[in-house]
């Protein structure tokens, strides 16, 4: 089945993409996992960090690759695409880089993270329902009417050799080719590109398919022995639902003879958070399938040894949910009709398409996860750079207006403290000290708190130097309110 020519001619395309995307993608690193975070088997794993790609995910390798060859060709009026949102993200800041006009067809429940980087790219944003083939017939409509092109999210040879582009890429970070490769599977852009590379450039490696059980369209059409199309997925892991895998996917995948497996939610949720606590790896949830097997298995469990590599294929999740996916224990779970409708983010250039016929689970709490996604949603609004830009920018303008009201509030209270007065027969409403006291302590407060929420917000440690940087314009705007 390896001999299969399709296989070759992918891996021979993905030969030539490493140097088609060599300028708008960066290699990523393996790191190792403690042994006693691994099931009973492998010699060592390696985490292969897709998620440290640009755009967050592995699909700036596709995207890349098909937008450069496509320019090459033809300069398009403008190029657009379908996707849960990592596909999406990719292509908007691939064609922005290369200075092409791009729209993203995506589900209205898209993790505001996702969505919130689309925009930032430049390219508009239109919310249908929550399948694959509602976004693809929606997507068709658009580039019909504007002559634009699409960027498929899977099923093109172009993505899917770009995608092969980390095995070529892995096997010079090693030195040799690993024993097993472990990949997700949604569309099957990642895990055919990669099983089609390997098996010409490492055919004695096996490749494992991990996909969740609530959405495992290849295990399914392999245990059948055809390409099948499941009514409806369901998982948290957004980005691993389509209805079927592609045509071509699915062929270089069965040729391939890859070895696929399917995960539980739970399983999912302990992986997610293994990687996050324990090895300090920031995952989304459909990032941390691959590697679910070998983190999360049942007890009793033995594997292969030798040396496996797990692909953690993207972190674009939102604090917040991924702070509520961790704190949980077994969860209801995404769905290809989903958990929730999104209300849509208060971005500029954000189109929304309701499908009213959509409704939720049986014992779903739809009030609870509306709830959940407006507090999300204002998470974005309050923490976008137009609102810190416009706070920043108020205190540097009352700290010129006050004439740096800062250096001589200070100056004045170490007289205050020295006994030196302005005046020192009159009383005061209340004295400078306390005056001073009251000052100084809101001033800090205000730079504790904001200092703090951005350090947060911003994913770093310097919370000390966000709080002096907050508290020292903040002092302006509360001398002003005082």
């Amino acid at each position: 089945m390896k001999t299969d020519p399709r296989l070759k001619s992918i891996a021979q395309l993905a030969g030539e993409a490493r140097e088609w995307i060599k300028p708008r993608v960066v290699p990523t690193p393996l790191q190792p996992v403690p042994q006693e975070l691994v099931a009973a088997g492998p010699d060592r794993l390696l985490l292969k960090l897709e998620n440290q790609q640009v755009s967050g995910s592995f699909k700036a390798r596709g995207a890349a690759h098909f937008i450069a060859r496509l320019v090459a060709e033809h300069h398009p009026a403008g190029v657009l695409t379908y996707s849960s949102g990592n596909h999406g993200r990719a292509v908007s800041e691939v064609a922005a880089a290369m200075g092409i006009a791009a729209l993203v067809v995506a589900p209205d429940s898209i993790d505001p993270v996702k969505a919130g980087a689309i925009i930032e790219a430049g390219a508009e944003l239109v919310q249908v329902g929550p399948t694959t083939d509602e976004r693809k017939l929606r997507a068709e409509q658009i580039a019909a009417e504007r002559g634009w092109v699409i960027v498929p999210p899977f099923d093109h040879e172009w993505i899917i050799s770009g995608q092969g582009t980390l095995v070529l890429e892995l096997i010079e970070q090693l030195g040799s080719a690993p024993d097993h490769l472990w990949v997700p599977v949604g569309g099957g852009g990642l895990s055919a590109g990669c099983a089609a590379t390997a098996a010409i450039e490492m055919p004695e490696c096996t490749v494992h398919t991990v996909e969740p059980e609530g959405s495992a369209a290849l295990a399914r059409s392999l245990a059948s022995d055809q390409r099948l199309h499941l009514e409806e997925t369901r998982s948290e892991a957004d980005g691993l639902l389509p209805l079927t895998v592609g045509d071509l996917n699915w062929q270089l995948l069965k040729a391939a003879g890859v070895e696929p497996h399917q995960i539980g939610e739970e399983q999912l949720i302990t992986t997610l958070r293994i990687l996050q606590q324990e090895c300090g790896i920031g995952a989304e949830p459909s990032g941390a399938c691959s590697s679910a097997p070998l983190l999360a298995s049942p007890p009793g469990t033995l594997l292969a040894g030798g040396t496996h590599v797990a692909v953690v294929s993207g972190g674009n999740v939102s604090p917040q949910r991924l702070d509520r996916l961790l704190s949980r224990g077994p969860a209801a779970t995404r769905s290809s009709r989903p958990l929730y409708r999104s209300r849509g983010l208060p971005r500029v250039r954000l189109r929304r398409e309701l499908d009213p016929a959509v409704d939720h689970f049986p014992g779903r709490n739809s009030t609870l996860d509306q709830f959940w996604n407006f507090i999300e949603e204002i998470g974005v609004l309050i923490w976008s750079p137009p609102t810190f830009i416009g706070l920043l920018g108020a205190g540097v303008l009352f700290t010129v207006w006050s004439r740096f009201t800062q250096y001589r509030v200070m100056t004045h209270g170490i007289d205050v403290i020295r006994g030196i007065y302005d005046d020192p027969d009159d009383p005061g409403a209340i004295s400078h000290f306390q005056a001073l006291s009251a000052a100084l302590s809101a001033t800090v407060g205000l730079g504790n708190i904001g200092g703090v929420a951005l350090a947060i917000s911003l994913g770093g440690p310097g919370a000390l130097f966000w709080m002096w940087v907050v508290g020292f314009f903040g002092m302006a705007l509360k001398t002003i309110e005082i």
